[in-house]
């Protein structure tokens, strides 16, 4: 609607003139020719006063209707303009009021949504490993209590051990032990059934539960999760498990002495199993050593071989001997820890990389402190960096504080390097390399060593 247009009161009277014309026409009409008062002539030119006062009358009326009609008619207009204005108005405040009640209903919908997936997920952390994703020790104990009961019997519990975590965590640092968990959480999973309730026990066990299962199908079970292991990866160490099982026959049994009977089994598997699992950590570390470091098994035997013949000039222990032969073998253990980038760059390391390689003395020693078969060498194997004047590392040691061992090692590793090819270096002559030992004694080796070392090697060239 125009709410700006507006009946105006000249077009108003206008309208009441032309009605008086036309019912004065009209009226004319009707006299003479409805009534027989005259001819038309007559009527128009000389009308009798009562007619010119009624048709007078009667325009002024439809006058006085034509400017009160036009006043009307505006002030509907303007009413009606109004209420269509209001109208508008409040449909745009229902409209944001109705958008405003929508984002708030959103916001509502997303916040409830926001809470129960909290809450899910609240309730999920309360039963489950937050890093394996597997039952947790209260839920464990909770089903545990409420399955032990005759309509699940037998019901045979099964407790493992991870083995070599503690290593793992030491050489490559908690978070490939955290990996290392993972995946054997994912095997002992994989190999149970979707009955078994499968829980985190504690830092390093596991524990299933086994309900309606006798103990066949336990020892079955965990004999499949015995091979899934050995079948997994075998970097950075062969993955396995210390396995025990138990079974509650009858009621009489009390469930918590059947855990502790599992727990038991497994603790004494782990100790018959002990030497044999640490012989196949030890394995895998020496391999991965060999692939990853160059650190070959022909080195090792070179190393063994200039160490003996030291050894044995100075009259050392048999003992002290089969540390030299072990020190020989894992002095650079450490290294496994290291990038494989690193390791292998053909050019310069920078400060960096350099940082990075020198900790694997460090490393090493955790290694060693964590193999029962390797940790009398500790010590040797974090000080065979050091330097006879005090610049090595890690610990900067000086002359003799240094261990012996670690003082022959360093000569006969050194030697070993340079006379073969690595990624940063090319091979030395046997000429040039002795040349060069020699010129470090007395300040990266010890010189009553290196003049041993001399010997020996000028005897091996004379018998050559």
């Amino acid at each position: 609607m125009d709410c700006n247009k507006k009946y105006r009161a000249f077009s108003m009277i206008l309208y009441g003139l032309i009605g008086t014309a036309v019912f004065w026409i009209a009226d004319t009409l009707i006299d003479t020719y409805l009534f027989r008062e005259g001819s038309l002539v007559q009527q128009v030119l000389h009308p009798e006063p009562m007619e010119i006062y009624f048709r007078g009358a009667i325009g002024a009326l439809f006058v006085i209707f034509g400017i009160l009609g036009q006043r009307l008619l505006n002030q509907r207009r303007k009413a009606e303009c109004l209420l269509e204005q209001t109208n508008r108005e409040l449909e745009e405040k229902i409209s944001q009021r109705t958008a405003q009640l929508e984002e708030v209903n959103q916001k509502l919908k997303d916040e409830l949504e926001d809470r129960s997936r909290n809450d899910e997920r609240i309730n999920y952390l309360s039963f489950h490993d937050k890093l394996t994703g597997l039952y947790n020790r209260a839920y464990f104990e909770e089903e545990l209590s409420r399955l032990d009961n005759e309509r699940f019997f037998p019901i045979s519990l099964i407790v493992g051990d991870v083995n070599g975590l503690k290593l793992i965590n030491d050489a490559f640092g908690h978070h490939q032990g955290d990996k290392f968990l993972i995946r054997t959480a994912e095997i002992i999973k994989k190999q149970c059934r979707r009955s078994d309730l499968v829980a985190r026990w504690g830092g390093d066990e596991f524990a299933v539960l086994l309900p309606k299962t006798g103990a066949e199908t336990a020892i079955r079970i965990c004999e499949k999760i015995r091979q899934g292991c050995s079948r997994s990866p075998k970097k950075p160490i062969q993955l396995s498990v210390a396995l025990g099982t138990a079974t509650k026959q009858d009621k009489n049994q009390d469930i918590d002495r059947v855990l502790k009977k599992a727990e038991d089994w497994m603790y004494q598997y782990k100790m018959m199993e002990g030497k044999t699992v640490r012989s196949r950590i030890l394995s895998s570390l020496e391999k991965t050593l060999w692939e990853s470091a160059y650190e070959t098994e022909e080195h090792t035997k070179h190393l063994q071989k200039y160490l003996l013949k030291m050894a044995l000039e100075l009259k050392l222990q048999d003992s002290e001997i089969d540390d030299l032969m072990l020190l020989a073998s894992f002095h650079d253990v450490g290294k496994i820890a290291i990038s494989n980038a690193i390791l292998s760059k053909p050019g310069q390391l920078n400060p960096k990389e350099w940082e990075a390689v020198k900790k694997h003395s460090d490393i090493g020693y955790r290694i060693a402190l964590a193999t029962p078969e390797i940790s009398a060498v500790a010590d040797q194997i974090l000080h065979h960096h050091e330097w006879w004047d005090g610049t090595g590392y890690p610990r900067g040691l000086k002359g003799e504080k240094i261990p012996l061992a670690s003082r022959l090692l360093s000569i006969a590793d050194a030697y070993d390097v340079k006379r073969n090819i690595r990624p940063y270096k090319t091979a030395k002559t046997r000429t040039q390399a002795l040349k060069e030992i020699r010129e470090a004694s007395g300040k990266q080796f010890d010189p009553r060593l290196i003049k041993l070392f001399l010997k020996l090697e000028s005897a091996e060239k004379g018998k050559g």
